[in-house]
């Protein structure tokens, strides 16, 4: 005879073993739940709402069509979103924070006056980041005045007003680091601190330390943290990690093939105005030495609409005769990883390794760097 009352204990047990299961596996992430972020657009069917954010060390570019006035974008998880929104045709952009509960009614005759609602972080950041906006907004009133006026006429205004730019690129900085420091287990602690990353990996290495709370999961946590790891590696003394690139052509270069030749390893980007400025300089160390002496490895971070044709034509054009590699700033290559895990946050960026060993041997940042390097450190 069947035993029904076993069956029916072997059934509750196994649905326990299984709750526990799924337990387990959603609290280590695997399986993690994402959402979608939901908006209103009073435009007609077609439209293309676009939105950026940065997450995992990239910048994430994704597009939606408007239909019966309603967007979406989803989210793969869960983690707080700082985005900049925008939509095709139409000018100007929105500023925002995203979480689960956050939905916006776009105001498409000025987009930057949309308001999010529903989330009270989102308008936690509308409310803690107005400051900002009316310095960017102070900032873009001077570029325009500065654009009506001719250096070669009146020298003095217009460099007057970059000076004031400036100025006000560091108050902008300043009300960031203050924030952190005054609130550093908030969300929105961790996006300022990413704006303190585009001057070095030092200057967000204490406000880092101090950051606590839930926001230690976030990813953008993560990515500072594998950050300040990757910069210590680029000292001199220390071997060069990459082992290899792959040039614009496809070509394997590895180091161990330029063995017996000083190697210099220079990063750029043809958006970089400090880099252009830089490449007289390299030409002329190019061709000071042997190309038995000295190998050149140009490494341009660029956008991925820049083509491995752009950067040949742009290094025929400027006399680049030596290596030219792409790390494309969100895309997964061969190259894409390069500039994270040497932790490079400055262009230009010149590195010198040794003949034999790898081994770094000068560093230098910056539109000067590279006419620091000293007399005799390249022997012949």
């Amino acid at each position: 005879m069947f035993n029904y009352s076993r069956m029916a204990l072997r059934f509750f047990q196994d649905r326990k073993l299984l709750v526990i299961f799924f337990l387990i596996l959603f609290s280590n992430g695997f399986g993690q739940v994402g959402f979608s972020f939901h908006g209103t657009a009073p435009l007609p069917n077609g439209y293309t709402v676009r939105l950026q954010y940065f997450e995992n060390g990239r910048i994430n570019t994704d597009s939606a069509k408007v239909f019966n006035r309603q967007f979406s974008f989803p989210f793969s998880n869960r983690d707080v979103k700082l985005a900049t929104i925008s939509v095709d045709k139409l000018n100007g952009l929105k500023i925002f924070m995203i979480d689960k509960k956050t939905k916006i009614v776009l105001d498409t005759a000025k987009i930057w006056k949309s308001i999010p609602n529903n989330s009270p972080i989102s308008l936690e950041f509308e409310e803690i980041n107005r400051p900002v906006d009316s310095l960017y907004l102070l900032i873009q009133r001077k570029v325009q005045a500065r654009s009506s006026i001719n250096p070669k006429k009146d020298s003095v205004s217009y460099a007057q007003i970059g000076v004031e730019i400036n100025e006000i690129l560091n108050d902008i900085l300043e009300y960031k680091s203050n924030f952190i420091k005054h609130h550093p287990s908030n969300v929105i602690s961790l996006f300022y601190l990413k704006d303190l990353t585009y001057f070095n990996n030092e200057a967000i290495e204490i406000p880092f330390q101090s950051l606590h709370g839930t926001i230690t999961k976030h990813n953008l946590y993560v990515y500072f943290k594998q950050r300040i790891i990757a910069s210590k590696k680029i000292k001199i003394g220390n071997k060069f990690s990459i082992a290899s690139f792959r040039d614009i052509s496809g070509k394997l270069i590895s180091l161990r093939s330029l063995q017996g030749k000083f190697i210099l390893i220079n990063f750029w980007g043809t958006w970089c105005g400090p880099c252009r400025a830089e490449i007289p300089l390299l030409t002329q160390l190019r061709k000071a030495y042997n190309r038995d002496e000295l190998a050149i490895v140009s490494i341009a971070w660029e956008d991925k609409n820049v083509s491995p044709k752009e950067i040949r034509s742009f290094a025929k054009d400027n006399g680049m005769d030596w290596h030219q590699v792409i790390c494309y700033k969100n895309n997964k290559d061969y190259n894409s990883e390069i500039i994270s895990i040497l932790g490079i946050d400055l262009f230009p960026t010149n590195i010198l390794i040794d003949r034999m060993k790898n081994i770094i041997i000068w560093i230098a940042s910056g539109k000067d760097g590279l006419s620091t390097i000293p007399n005799g450190l390249i022997t012949k």
